[in-house]
């Protein structure tokens, strides 16, 4: 374990020194006097060689690595435990090492767990329950001291609107359900902070304070104090959105058991949350406003509010109109093409065109300028080619001229997402997106050996693109398999074209498509 003897040196030298062997990490990580920091390995890849053969295999999602990180957190903190005695230092369970090992019996005594089980909001479904119990149990018998827990918000972006706002709600009750399993001294709530759903983080913070504290109690005493004479308009709609989800959310969505769940959208938008239960939440938040003056400052609160619910609403009501579109082909080939834009090929006369509609629902709108746009794949990668008939907009502007976006998921499991912009007069940008671990998008990542052409002249313009699998951290996809895709045609609000629907957010892996990937026989 190298590895772990080099951190073990460092680790040394910094506390013994008392930081000031390195500034740059006293200033960010001023020593602890009782504990040791280390951050958590943030990704979701599992590694098998040689140095891991000997450990036992486990396949679960959230114990592939399990192995592997229990054998060098327990090197890591054997030496340390020798030399720096008395200190503790504190590991996370997380991502696909969040069970315990097996091949492990007892953890050194400096040794402290912070297991990130899941979210809260989820504490009403028996198998999650069960799920997180278990996780803490077998990681206790290894420790000298309980695991912290570290619940985690169950998506924490736009989509996940439904989730922040009911998730403090549950909070408390989780709370009393784990309390047996876990530290009693420390818990870290980790949550998509945002005030437009205060009252979900008022009552998060309420349940740290005092697990046992009336939750509806509390609820209905800060309705009537911010909101007057329209709290019981607003004590009803959040009873019902809540009642909802107990009663269709939990008993029907597909909960997955992990240290970040997700949400089962179809069950969200199709079961619980349907276009006439949407249509009934907003005449109860009309009733509200129909009871105070907006100018007053129970009406500015309301608008507040309001305003993320009408977000929420939106894109779920989207979501049951949405359109779902057909599985689309990629042709095969053998041979490399050339990238110069005039996609004049026999293999791009043969391959199948993509079929787009209008982008925010999915519809088929008469009149719309469409594309002509095809997919080849070969045993390197992507060839990707567009046609845009005229006019057009050509500005020296990326996002001011006419472009499309090309987004390309390896698989079907939603994790990563890869989106390629190109334009008119030939800029490009490409980014990347990981949902899981959810991170924001990483606008500096840079497409390694991508190729691009485009030509352009009175009848309109073309691109011809070309996306090494190497590139997509992938490998060549076999005939048969099916990757997730969606392809933007952006020209002016009203002519936006797409193969999948978009709601909106062009990003929205839920909507997107299946791109399969025909055979040379086909």
């Amino acid at each position: 374990m190298e590895f772990s003897k080099l951190l073990a040196d460092a680790y040394y030298n910094f506390y013994t020194s008392k930081g000031k062997v390195s500034p740059l990490w006293y200033n960010s990580y001023c020593p602890n006097p009782e504990y040791m920091y280390f951050g958590p390995v943030d990704a979701i890849e599992a590694i098998e060689n040689e140095r891991t053969a000997d450990l036992p295999k486990r396949h679960d999602v959230y114990s592939t690595m399990s192995e592997v990180n229990g054998r060098f957190y327990f090197d890591l903190a054997s030496r340390l435990e020798k030399m720096v005695p008395g200190k503790k230092i504190a590991f996370m369970a997380y991502q696909n090492y969040l069970a315990a090992p097996e091949h492990i019996k007892k953890f050194p005594d400096n040794v402290r767990i912070m297991a990130c089980t899941g979210t809260p909001l989820f504490i009403r479904d028996k198998a999650s329950e069960n799920f997180w119990r278990k996780i803490c149990t077998d990681w206790n018998r290894k420790l000298q001291d309980k695991v912290v827990l570290y619940p985690y918000d169950a998506a924490f972006h736009l989509e996940g609107g439904f989730a922040h706002a009911l998730r403090g709600y549950f909070e408390n009750e989780f709370l009393q359900k784990v309390a047996h399993f876990s530290n009693d001294t420390v818990i870290y709530p980790c949550c998509y902070f945002r005030w437009d759903y205060y009252y979900s983080l008022y009552l998060m913070s309420r349940a740290y304070w005092d697990p046992d504290f009336d939750r509806d109690a509390v609820l209905d005493e800060q309705w009537k104090l911010l909101y007057g004479p329209a709290a019981p308009a607003l004590k009803e709609f959040y009873e019902y959105v809540i009642d909802r989800w107990i009663k269709y959310y939990i008993p029907c969505a597909t909960i997955r058991h992990r240290s970040i769940a997700g949400v089962d959208y179809d069950t969200l938008h199709k079961k619980t949350y349907p276009p006439e239960v949407l249509q009934k939440m907003r005449k109860m938040l009309e009733k509200a406003c129909s009871l105070v003056d907006k100018n007053s400052i129970e009406g500015k609160r309301l608008t507040f509010f309001i305003m993320p619910w009408e977000r929420i609403m939106d894109g779920a009501m989207a979501y049951g109109m949405a359109k779902p579109p057909l599985p689309c082909r990629a042709e095969f080939t053998e041979t490399n093409l050339k990238i110069d834009g005039r996609l004049d090929e026999p293999c791009w006369k043969k391959a199948s065109a993509i079929p787009f509609r209008s982008a925010y629902y999915g519809e088929i709108k008469k009149n719309l300028p469409l594309p002509q746009a095809k997919i080849i794949w070969s045993q390197e990668g992507l060839y990707v080619g567009i046609f845009n008939p005229g006019p057009f907009k050509k500005k020296g502007n990326l996002w001011d001229e006419d472009n499309f976006e090309f987004f390309i998921s390896p698989g079907l499991t939603k994790n990563k997402l890869f989106q390629f912009v190109c334009s008119s007069s030939g800029l490009h940008e490409d980014y990347f997106k990981s949902f899981e671990p959810p991170r924001e998008l990483d606008p500096a990542w840079k497409c390694r050996d991508f190729r691009k052409a485009i030509v352009s002249d009175v009848q309109g313009w073309s691109c011809e693109i070309f996306i090494p699998y190497a590139a997509l951290e992938c490998t060549a996809p076999v005939a048969g398999d099916s990757w997730l895709f969606n392809w933007v045609n952006n020209r002016t609000d009203s002519e936006t074209t797409s193969a999948a629907p978009t709601m909106g957010n062009n990003r929205n892996i839920n909507f997107y498509g299946k791109l399969y990937f025909a055979g040379n026989c086909e």
